[in-house]
């Protein structure tokens, strides 16, 4: 996943919507009195793997999408500079404007941000996971790391290990090498 670097000192440093007695004249100068920096953000790019969907979504969401001081045609552009392939392949043809911003955001939710289609994906590379080498202590480290990873992505979609735990664990076992079933 490759990331793009945001700068972070355009954006306000803390919600004043939360915190109202606090304003962003008071918040920046305030910093701006310390001499406080903040380092740049990075976004991550997206390239249509499903799996890192919401981890692009958040973080464009949270950084880009819900800032209200860009226009529509600011975000967009900053979309755009996100996506890699498969993912830029659903929004081409959309020209540059506010109200393609919206249409580009609904055509990726629609195709990456359904529930079901990422649990499924989720299960898939859960099932799809080689089995790990007996002689190789790092395989069988990185095939626990990766299962977690599949695991806990399923879990932040509502997903209770209840429900595909029993079947999930003899297909994940029966990949294991003998010697570490034991």
């Amino acid at each position: 996943m490759n990331m793009h670097e945001v700068n972070s000192e355009t954006r306000p440093v803390m919600n004043t919507e939360f915190f109202p007695r606090y304003s962003s004249q008071t918040t920046n100068s305030s910093l701006s009195s310390q001499n406080h920096r903040l380092p740049k953000l990075t976004l991550p790019t997206f390239s249509g793997d499903i799996l890192e969907w919401q981890y692009f979504w958040e973080s464009f969401e949270n950084t880009i999408h819900s800032n209200h001081t860009l226009t529509d045609v600011q975000k967009f552009t900053y979309l755009q500079s996100l996506l890699d392939a498969d993912a830029m392949n659903v929004i081409n043809g959309l020209n540059l404007s506010s109200a393609n911003y919206h249409k580009a955001v609904e055509l990726l939710v629609n195709r990456f941000g359904k529930s079901h289609k990422i649990v499924n994906a989720y299960m898939k590379a859960l099932l799809d996971l080689p089995a790990p080498s007996y002689t190789q202590l790092d395989s069988i480290r990185n095939f626990s790391d990766k299962s977690e990873v599949y695991i806990r992505g399923l879990e932040s979609l509502g997903q209770c290990q209840d429900t595909y735990g029993s079947l999930l664990i003899p297909v994940m076992l029966g990949k294991l090498p003998i010697s570490v079933k034991k």
